[in-house]
């Protein structure tokens, strides 16, 4: 629901309020909360930057958020990538095993997670509670969904979580 688009992307920050500066620093111009404001709480001249923790293997999954950044500073955003082993990611970013560093990162990057072989649910991934959900991702109506898709009969089930999952972007998928 969502293609990848920089010329969509940098629209979608102009009409909200942000100046974009390619290849430089995006920043608020407009804070405020309306339409074409930059959102609450948002001062005027506040940047967009966030690190990505991602797993050092495979390989492809630093290359992949390194591109990302790449892409990201060309509309003026700072994405910091460090890659770090899948044991620390888990001991050190994860909410329940450290909380003290809760704030050092704003998105994980492990790789693929195939939990199910022939069934592609998200049960244990973005349900509340879920022993994969490590970012302690919540939301009532995605757990109904997972939920029917798990547990109930409907063959339709399935394609409506993950229909249902790729709008709500409780992750971010490449």
């Amino acid at each position: 629901p969502y293609p990848y688009s920089p010329s969509a992307a940098e629209k979608l920050l102009t009409d909200h309020g942000w100046k974009v500066v390619p290849n430089g620093t995006t920043s608020c111009a407009r804070p405020g909360t309306a339409a074409d404001q930059c959102g609450s709480g948002i001062p005027q001249g506040q940047t967009i930057s966030f690190t990505i923790a991602a797993a050092s293997t495979p390989s492809y999954v630093a290359a992949r958020d390194i591109s990302l950044a790449s892409a990201a500073g060309k509309l003026g955003i700072k994405i910091n990538v460090q890659t770090k082993s899948l044991d620390f990611l888990y001991n050190n970013y994860g909410h329940s095993y450290a909380p003290a560093n809760d704030d050092k990162w704003a998105a994980q990057d492990y790789g693929s997670l195939n939990l199910a072989a022939g069934y592609p649910s998200s049960n244990t991934v973005f349900n509340t509670g879920g022993s994969f959900n490590l970012g302690g991702f919540h939301d009532p109506t995605v757990d109904k969904m997972i939920n029917a898709s798990t547990f109930g009969a409907d063959p339709k089930a399935l394609s409506a979580e993950t229909t249902g999952i790729a709008k709500t972007l409780p992750a971010l998928f490449f």
